[in-house]
C-alpha cells in the first residue's frame, strides 16, 4: 500500500487528493465502528469475502466493486486469498453528487480490465508524482470507477441482477423486476434463461441462499428464523428447506461445521 500525506495550505484547491492506493491488496479483518476519515473505492481481485454497513450484509466476490464514504461505520472479512484494488482520497462531492453514490454501495460484477489496468498504471507514479498530477490522476480514477459502476454500460439483464442483489431481503413480484426491464414479460423469461441457464426467479433463490448461507457463518447468534426473514423468506420451514435442496444440509447443520 502506498500513502501520500499532504501538508500545505494548497490542499483545498484541487476537488480530490488521494491518499492511499493499492493494487492486489490482502485484506485481512477490518472493523471500523466509526468509518475512515477520508472516501474510499474498493475493487475485489482475489477470493470472496463479507461488507457490512448501515444494517446490511453483502457477499463480495471477485469483479464486485464498493465504495464507502468517510465516517461511515463498516467491517468486512474474507477468505485467506481476499484482495483489492483501492484508493482512499478527500473530496469528490460533486463527483458523488453527479453520480448520485451519496451513500455506501455495493456494484456487483462491474470491474472491468480497463479499470484495473487503470490502478495499475496509478500506483506505478503514486510515489513520485507531484501534487497536481497525484489530484488529476486520481480524479479520473475516480470518474472511471463511478462511471462503470453505475453507467448505462450494464445489459438490461445485469441491471436485473443488480436489482436482486439489492433487493433479495424485499418480496420481489415479477411486476417489480420488470420496472426496470425495458422489454416484455416474455422477452424476459427467454433472454434470462439464455443467458444464466435459469429463472429469474430462481436465480433469486440463489441469491437469498448464498447471502443465508454467509450470514449463518457470521452471525452465530442470530437466530435460523431471523436469518431467513432477512433474505426474503417469512416461512421458515420453506427456507429450510429450499436450503436443505442446495446445500444438501439442514441450516443448523451447516453452522456447525463454519
Amino acid at each position: 500500500m502506498k500513502v501520500k500525506l499532504y501538508q500545505n495550505e494548497k490542499h483545498n484547491l484541487f476537488p480530490l487528493h488521494p491518499h492511499t492506493l493499492s493494487v492486489n491488496f490482502p485484506q485481512a479483518q477490518t472493523v471500523r465502528p466509526g468509518g475512515f476519515d477520508f472516501n474510499q473505492i474498493f475493487i475485489i481481485s482475489e477470493g470472496s469475502g463479507v461488507l457490512r454497513f448501515s444494517g446490511e450484509t453483502y457477499m463480495l466476490e471477485k469483479g464486485d466493486m464498493f465504495f464507502l464514504p468517510a465516517y461511515l461505520p463498516h467491517e468486512y472479512s474474507g477468505t485467506d486469498d481476499f484482495k483489492t484494488y483501492f484508493m482512499g482520497f478527500d473530496g469528490g462531492d460533486a463527483l458523488f453528487e453527479y453520480f448520485g453514490a451519496d451513500g455506501g454501495a455495493v456494484y456487483k460484477g462491474r470491474a472491468s480490465s480497463q479499470l484495473y489496468a487503470a490502478f495499475g498504471d496509478f500506483y506505478n507514479i503514486f510515489s513520485g508524482a507531484d501534487e497536481p498530477l497525484l489530484c488529476s490522476r486520481a480524479f479520473s480514477l475516480a470518474v472511471m470507477f463511478f462511471s462503470r459502476a453505475v453507467g448505462t454500460g450494464a445489459s438490461p439483464l445485469e441491471k436485473i441482477c443488480g436489482y436482486m442483489e439489492e433487493n433479495f431481503s424485499k418480496a420481489i413480484t415479477l411486476e417489480d423486476i420488470l420496472s426496470v426491464y425495458p422489454y416484455s414479460k416474455s422477452k424476459l423469461c427467454r433472454d434470462f434463461k439464455n443467458e444464466y441457464g435459469m429463472t429469474v426467479f430462481e436465480r433469486l433463490t440463489e441469491i437469498r441462499l448464498e447471502h443465508s448461507f454467509f450470514m449463518l457463518g457470521n452471525n452465530p447468534e442470530m437466530k435460523v428464523k431471523t436469518i431467513a426473514e432477512k433474505c426474503g423468506y417469512n416461512d421458515e420451514s420453506y427456507f429450510c428447506r429450499m436450503f436443505r435442496r442446495k446445500y444438501g444440509k439442514t441450516p443448523e447443520a451447516v453452522r456447525r461445521e463454519i
